[in-house]
C-alpha cells in the first residue's frame, strides 16, 4: 500500500485552517523540575495560553495527560520531582512567588465556572488524603 503524502499534508493544513486545536503534549515531568525559574515561567505561560485556546473537554484531557504521565512515574522518581520542585518553590523570591501567583489567578479567572469548580472538588480530594503536616506546608502555600 502506498502512503499519499500530498493527501495527508493536504488534510493537515486543511484542519489547522479550519481551526482543529491539537491538545499540548504534557511535559515530561523529570524535565519540567530541571528547568530553571524563568524556563519554567515562560513554559507555563506559554501553556496558559495555548490551553485558554481550547475546549473545557480539550483541557480536561489535558490535565489527564498530566496525570498519566505522573503516574507513570516510579514512586521514588515521583518523590524526587517533588522534592525538587518544593525546593525550587522555597527558594524563589517574593517577586516570582507574586508573579506565579497572578499568572494562575488570570489562567484560572479565563476558565469556565465549571471548570473551576471541578478543580475546587479535586483539590479538596486530594486534601482529604494529606497529613497534618503536608496539611500545614500546603496551607503555607496560599
Amino acid at each position: 500500500m502506498k502512503i499519499n503524502y500530498k493527501i495527508i499534508y493536504a488534510c493537515l493544513l486543511m484542519g489547522f485552517s479550519l481551526g482543529v486545536k491539537a491538545i499540548p503534549v504534557a511535559p515530561n515531568p523529570i524535565e519540567l523540575a530541571n528547568l530553571n525559574f524563568d524556563e519554567r515561567f515562560e513554559a507555563t505561560k506559554q501553556l496558559h495560553a495555548e490551553l485558554l485556546k481550547l475546549s473545557p473537554e480539550e483541557r480536561k484531557a489535558y490535565r489527564e495527560q498530566v496525570h498519566q504521565k505522573m503516574s507513570s512515574l516510579k514512586a521514588e522518581e515521583r518523590r524526587a520531582v517533588r522534592l525538587k520542585m518544593e525546593l525550587q518553590n522555597q527558594l524563589i523570591t517574593p517577586e516570582q512567588r507574586k508573579m506565579v501567583r497572578e499568572e494562575r489567578k488570570q489562567f484560572i479567572q479565563m476558565l469556565t465556572p465549571e471548570e473551576r469548580q471541578e478543580m475546587k472538588k479535586r483539590r479538596e480530594e486530594i486534601l482529604k488524603h494529606l497529613s497534618p503536616e503536608e496539611r500545614k506546608e500546603w496551607d503555607k502555600r496560599k
